[in-house]
C-alpha cells in the first residue's frame, strides 16, 4: 500500500523563512525612518506656541527686535521644551529665530524657524539639520 505524505518539505520551509527574512530586512529600516519622523513631528509642534507668541508680539510692537526674548513675548521657553523628544527651545536675539533641539536620534537634530516680515505679519521659513526628518 502506498502512504500519502502530508506536510511541507524542509526545502519549502527554508524558502518561506528566507522570504520572511528578506521582507524583514527591507521593512525594518523603513519603519525606523518612519518612527523617527513621527517623533520629530513633536519637535516641530513644540515651536508652534513660541512662534504664535512672536507673531502676536510683532503685531503689537511692529519690530522683530522687540520680540526676541521670552520676556518680550510673555512665554516661558521651558514650557515649550516639555515634550518627550524636545531638548531645548531658544530664540536668537535681534533676529527672532526659533531653534528647537531634539533627542530623536543620537545626532540631536535641530529645526530652525526664521521669521521675515510679510504683509504686516510674519512669514516663517523652516530648516532642519537632518533633512531626512523634515
Amino acid at each position: 500500500m502506498k502512504k500519502i505524505q502530508k506536510g511541507f518539505t524542509l526545502i519549502e520551509l527554508m524558502i518561506v523563512v528566507a522570504i520572511v527574512g528578506i521582507l524583514a530586512a527591507v521593512a525594518l529600516p523603513a519603519y525606523q525612518n518612519y518612527s523617527n519622523k513621527a517623533k520629530f513631528s513633536e519637535v516641530i509642534a513644540a515651536a508652534g506656541p513660541v512662534r504664535q507668541a512672536i507673531d502676536i508680539c510683532y503685531a503689537a510692537q511692529g519690530a522683530i527686535a522687540s520680540c526676541d526674548t521670552a520676556a518680550d513675548i510673555g512665554y516661558t521657553l521651558a514650557d515649550a521644551a516639555g515634550g518627550q523628544y524636545v531638548t531645548s527651545v531658544a530664540i536668537t536675539d535681534t533676529t527672532g529665530v526659533v531653534t528647537v533641539t531634539s533627542s530623536v536620534t543620537a545626532a540631536n537634530p535641530t529645526v530652525t524657524f526664521t521669521p521675515a516680515a510679510s504683509g504686516g505679519g510674519l512669514a516663517w521659513t523652516i530648516a532642519c539639520s537632518d533633512t531626512s526628518l523634515c
